[in-house]
């Protein structure tokens, strides 16, 4: 009996966060989040060329392989970005695009923490800043928090 008991709250918790969770949502605008997935898809395109002209590590680097991963996890924003853009101006919706924008979640946070180690210019850095601005607008429309980082979280919805 107490196990049952147990269990039923365990359950009676469990839904309790995820309706929580759930709330945090915005209520999906078609229109708004295919604006700002094109604003996003603008502000990354080309980062990857950007950073390529600023110029990568030198060959005996200790950073080179991080470089590189930087400019590959740029060229596979952009390819995310403009999916996600064009998924969602051709009426595809949440459901559907959610898993696009949880990988960029994704890739972001692998860039960032490379970021901070690259000597990045200051264009660069304004183009970064914009395309944060645009994501944190973006989040709750995916049901992502925008003070937190950790959106894999998404992806076991």
């Amino acid at each position: 009996m107490r196990s049952v008991t147990l269990n039923s709250l365990i359950v009676a918790a469990s839904l309790l966060i995820a309706t929580a969770a759930l709330a945090q949502d915005a209520a999906w605008d078609q229109g708004r989040v295919t604006s700002l997935a094109a604003a996003l898809h603008e502000k990354v395109d080309g980062m990857r060329d950007e950073l390529r002209r600023v110029g990568g590590p030198h060959i005996a680097s200790l950073d080179a392989w991080g470089h590189y991963r930087l400019v590959d996890d740029l060229r596979l924003i952009e390819r995310e970005t403009q999916y996600l853009h064009l998924a969602l101006a051709s009426g595809e919706g949440r459901d559907e695009t959610r898993p696009a924008y949880a990988r960029i979640a994704m890739l972001r946070r692998s860039c960032d923490e490379e970021m901070r180690k690259q000597g990045l210019g200051q264009a660069m850095l304004e183009r970064i800043t914009s395309a944060r601005a645009i994501v944190k607008q973006m989040d709750p429309y995916f049901g992502f928090d925008p003070d937190r980082d950790d959106h894999e979280r998404v992806l076991s919805r």
